[in-house]
């Protein structure tokens, strides 16, 4: 995943993030692909909306005592994935 320390992760504009009872989901418009998220992509997702750098997004998710390289592993495993999906862009 190339991306410059500096950058920030931001959301796709096409994306709407919605919670349900079930649980939440992505819904990408401009491709029609939905995503259900469990409660850690849930974290990350609602994370990002403020635009954070890689640095400060694993900052914001060490609360919860995850060991930091699990943490990196799993972030890293998921904004991939997203990134692949076109669901997040680095600026």
């Amino acid at each position: 995943m190339p991306y410059d320390a500096g950058s920030r992760i931001v959301q796709s504009a096409s994306v709407v993030y919605s919670e349900h009872d079930a649980g939440a989901l992505l819904l990408d418009v401009a491709a029609g692909r939905r995503v259900l998220l469990d409660a850690f992509g849930r974290r990350v997702w609602v994370a990002l909306g403020d635009a954070l750098t890689l640095v400060e997004l694993f900052a914001c998710l060490r609360d919860d005592g995850t060991p930091a390289e699990r943490l990196a592993e799993d972030v890293t495993r998921l904004l991939a994935r997203w990134r692949a999906q076109g669901l997040i862009r680095w600026r």
